[in-house]
């Protein structure tokens, strides 16, 4: 075999073990933690705007999006326990970090 094949097929082997280690669910979960940070951000700055009217809208927006987005959090962070998911002790974490602790009793 030459050096291009073996290398060939060691990068495949590194490949197929990769996708072995994907987990579509926490791949949804860390999508849906990053978009609840996001948007709190955004909440949080427009808070500061010297507009009520920008402020108003915004406590709106937050409190309506807050609550479908921490329903989807406990829904995934939920179906990697069912699943026996291997990342659920770093989804915890990741709650814990992001989110923090205040709002973890009532998401997960």
């Amino acid at each position: 075999m030459s050096t291009l094949q073996n290398n060939t097929f060691s990068n495949q082997q590194l490949l197929n073990n990769n996708v072995d280690s994907y987990d579509p669910t926490m791949s949804n979960y860390i999508n849906t933690i990053v978009a609840y940070n996001f948007l709190q951000e955004k909440y949080l700055e427009d808070l500061s705007s010297p507009s009520e009217k920008i402020k108003e809208q915004s406590e709106q927006n937050w409190n309506n999006i807050k609550v479908q987005l921490e329903n989807n959090i406990r829904t995934i962070y939920n179906r990697l326990d069912q699943e026996n998911s291997r990342f659920l002790e770093d989804a915890k974490q990741i709650l814990e970090k992001t989110i923090g602790l205040k709002n973890q009793s009532s998401i997960a």
